[in-house]
């Protein structure tokens, strides 16, 4: 018995050496007392945000580092720290901008390590998404520790900042996929009508009550290999333009009561050319124009820059009268959809106009955005813009000319 306690005794003393050595054994344990951000060990954090009116709340805070608790309160505050803006994008080959300061704010600009404690309370940063932000762009936001006083502590500077990447998104209402061939145009009762470049079939996408085209589209015409533009005209007329060499320009009469996602025939009962050549035909080398109807009026830009109009079922220069100059647009849409008063214009440089239309002639324009050249094509529907992007995912932007939108 008296061994087994001695035993019992020499177990207890290592194990309380132990604990010393854990504890106290380390050389000038001061020397670990650094503040940091917990979060700042993460390469960055990332909030996706889209451009809806929406509020992301994140979380920061200090923490002390070492073996010990602090002996005494430590006051540490903290800033947006705009130097680390280029030091991350040095770092990874970035360019992201800095968050705007109108979408964020911070509960607090300072906090407490108190007696006793390890960390300040979490703060929180409150991110604030509208349409202010430029779709698909990433800002950033680096919170750091900008000082600590009190308990002999001072900051750990490889993880005294923590970087929130903000990415601005939009839900796409559509993906034409990797096939699409290059046709975009809106078509009757909100429909989109595109193609696809392996089997040359016309395809259309019916919108579900949302707005969204989630349902496999109906192949209204098959193998047209000789179109390469569809432009709307109305509920019960569109306007197709083969390829150059003819650049012909065919109409066709549209019957929206037959568009159905189980139409069984869908080729016959949708699109069908008129019997009459000489209405089907509107001519041919319509090419050297950038097409647009607009109600009555089919409005041509030229090469040279000049915007003419002319009845909307003419042949090529037929009755046609000068209305602008200088209307070098690479895209020309009419707005709104139906009963269209304005045209919606984008440039080489990406830069969004919108001139209102009165009696057929454009009046003055305005710059309504910028940045637009991140789409590849724009159409319209209804009051909304359906921009497609660089993968081919269609997004819906409402349009109201009295604001800007800048991508």
């Amino acid at each position: 018995m008296k061994n087994k306690i001695i035993f019992i005794i020499a177990c207890i003393s290592m194990a309380l050496v132990s604990c010393d050595k854990y504890y106290s054994g380390i050389e000038d344990p001061e020397i670990y007392k650094n503040v940091y951000m917990p979060r700042a060990a993460n390469d960055s954090t990332v909030v996706a945000v889209t451009r809806d009116e929406a509020v992301f709340e994140l979380a920061y805070s200090a923490y002390l580092g070492g073996v010990e608790n602090a002996a005494g309160d430590i006051n540490v505050s903290f800033k947006v720290d705009e130097a680390e803006v280029t030091a991350f994008n040095d770092r990874h080959g970035t360019n992201y901008p800095l968050l705007p300061a109108a979408n964020y704010s911070l509960s607090a600009a300072s906090a407490v390590i108190r007696t006793g404690d390890r960390s300040t309370d979490k703060l929180t940063l409150t991110v604030k998404s509208n349409e202010s932000l430029a779709l698909f762009k990433t800002y950033i936001l680096p919170i750091s520790i900008q000082s600590v006083d009190g308990g002999g502590s001072r900051i750990l500077p490889e993880y005294a900042t923590t970087y929130y990447l903000v990415k601005v998104g939009q839900p796409e209402i559509l993906n034409l996929g990797s096939n699409w061939g290059g046709i975009l145009s809106i078509g009757p009762k909100n429909t989109v009508i595109s193609n696809d470049k392996n089997n040359l079939d016309i395809l259309m996408y019916l919108p579900n009550a949302e707005g969204i085209y989630n349902q496999p589209p109906l192949h209204i015409g098959v193998n047209w290999k000789d179109s390469e533009s569809f432009y709307y005209v109305s509920e019960n007329s569109m306007v197709v333009r083969n390829y150059p060499y003819w650049a012909g320009l065919f109409r066709f009469n549209m019957y929206p009561e037959n568009i159905v996602q189980n139409n069984p025939k869908p080729t016959e009962n949708i699109i069908v050319s008129i019997a009459d050549w000489n209405t089907f035909w509107q001519g041919d080398f319509w090419d050297k124009y950038l097409i647009t109807p607009f109600g009555d009026y089919l409005f041509t830009r030229d090469n040279g820059g000049s915007l003419w109009r002319q009845p909307i079922f003419s042949k090529i220069d037929v009755n046609r009268t000068q209305v602008a100059t200088g209307f070098n647009y690479t895209q020309i849409a009419a707005y709104p959809s139906t009963n269209p008063n304005a045209l919606i214009c984008v440039n080489a440089a990406g830069d969004l106009w919108y001139y209102p239309v009165n009696g057929g002639v454009p009046g003055a324009g305005k710059k309504v955005g910028t940045g637009w050249n991140v789409f590849k094509k724009i159409i319209v529907r209804g009051n909304e813009i359906l921009a497609l992007g660089q993968t081919n995912g269609v997004y819906a932007i409402a349009f109201d000319p009295d604001k800007t939108y800048f991508f």
